[in-house]
Parts: structure tokens; sequence; C-alpha cells
């Protein structure tokens, strides 16, 4: 599932490189998301990071299909019952990339507990945003920042994703954004990210992993974040039920009277 060397060079389109815009903003200056001073994370922490973030995995596993939908930038990722890995169980994911090279999207129902101050102690953080939470947005690159926010206007220093929300990475935006009005921009930021290398995504959702959802605003920037997976998972089991009758029904009528019983 994860392909973070794979993503690396290609992250959002653009090179990860200095001259990039996008280029994922690196916790270089803080403390990280554990504490402990020093450029970056190790390949350790990071571990440790993602599993602070995972929460209990349920045991049950109900059956999931992938939607009929394909898989783009903007749609909605919604892990199914079956998909027991701790860092991916019950997440809502936002893809922000897919094509031939692979997919990259960023969780966005997880919240953590950590101050964006905390991550940059000895770096400039701009005061309207000091407090604001950092969302879990997977477990490749936890030593990289990337952010969600809506405007109107499109940012040269972020890209579309879908309606009004746009992503970026820019320390500069991020300043430009902080003397707006906050309430209407909804900016949302998110430590690592997700990522799936060339056809990993397409056997994910094949094997019914995911479902595939339009992105909607009020499930990318939820006043509850942790209720949206329950929210988009209720409101699909009732179809997953109806397709389950309807084969029953089919065998009913197709198969001979005979062997009803052993299929029923």
């Amino acid at each position: 599932m994860i392909a973070g060397a794979a993503l690396g060079v290609f992250c959002l389109g653009f090179p990860l490189g200095a001259s990039s815009a996008l280029a994922p903003w690196p916790l270089l200056t803080g403390q990280g998301l554990h504490g402990g001073q020093q450029p970056g994370l190790s390949a350790g922490q990071k571990a440790k990071a993602a599993a602070s973030f995972a929460p209990a995995v349920r045991s049950s596993a109900l059956p999931g299909s992938a939607s009929m939908q394909k898989p783009a930038r903007g749609k909605l990722l919604v892990a199914t019952e079956q998909l027991l890995d701790p860092r991916f169980a019950h997440t809502v994911l936002l893809l922000l990339e897919y094509g031939p090279s692979g997919a990259l999207g960023l969780i966005t129902n997880r919240p953590s507990d950590h101050a964006l101050m905390e991550l940059f102690p000895r770096s400039p953080v701009p005061d309207s945003f000091r407090e604001y939470k950092v969302f879990f947005g997977g477990p490749v690159e936890l030593g990289q920042m990337l952010f969600l926010f809506r405007a109107g206007e499109k940012r040269s220093q972020a890209r579309p994703v879908f309606a009004d929300v746009q992503v970026s990475a820019s320390r500069a935006l991020i300043d430009q954004l902080s003397a707006e009005d906050l309430a209407s921009l909804n900016v949302h930021f998110y430590a690592g990210y997700a990522g799936w290398g060339p056809g990993q995504l397409d056997n994910e959702l094949e094997r019914g992993d995911w479902l595939l959802l339009p992105a909607r605003v009020q499930d990318v920037f939820p006043a509850k974040p942790q209720k949206v997976w329950g929210d988009l998972m209720k409101g699909r089991s009732g179809e997953w039920t109806k397709a389950q009758n309807a084969e029953r029904c089919f065998n009913r009528k197709l198969v001979p009277a005979k062997r009803n019983k052993e299929i029923l």
C-alpha cells in the first residue's frame, strides 16, 4: 500500500525540491510529532508516530465492495471493515493524485493532539495558526507537512483538488493566509501522507478494501472528524444489504429447487 520512495519524486506532480511551491513543508526545525529536537524524523520515530495515531482495530470484518467510480483527484477513499491495517482502519482519505505512476492522498479524519507550534518551536509560525491541531495525513514522510484550505480564487502556490478546496505546502502561502478570514478558509494541516505504487490502489479497490466516493466539503472539513467514517459507512451499508438480497433472489430462480436448501 505504501510506496513512499516511488511517490517522493512526483508528489503533487512536482519534484520535491526547494524550488517547488508544492513540495511538502519539511519539519526540519521542529520537534517532530513526539519531541526530541533533531533534523527530521528517523524511520523508527516515523513508525512510532504512525502507531500512536492508529486507532484500535475492530475484529469484525464486513464484506466491502469498491465503487463503480474511477479513482481520480478529488475522490474520497473510505476504508471498509475488511481493511484491518491499523494505519488505515476506519480512515477517510482524499485523493490528491492518481495516475500510471501511482496515487497519493491525505487521511482527513485523524486529528492529533499536537498543535502546529509544537512542530516548529524554533521557527516562526503565524499567530493565527499556532494552536491549530495537526492531522495525521498518512504514514509516508511524517517529517513533511501539507495543508488543505478553501478559497474562491486559485492560489499560485497551491493546486486545486475539488470544488474550492486546494492543497499546498508553501510557507509563504501560510503567511498570506494568516492575514485572511480564517473562518472561510478552513485550513487543515497534515503531517505525512498515504502513497501507492503503480496499480496498488486499483488492486485494493478490486479487493474491496475501499469505497470510492465523490468528495464533499463537509466530509473533508467536518466539525467532528472522528464521526465522518461512521457516517459515510452508515450511508452505504443499506446498498450492500440490498446487493446481497438480490444475489440470493437470483439464486432461487437460477438454481434447481433441489439445491436451494444448500445455498439458502
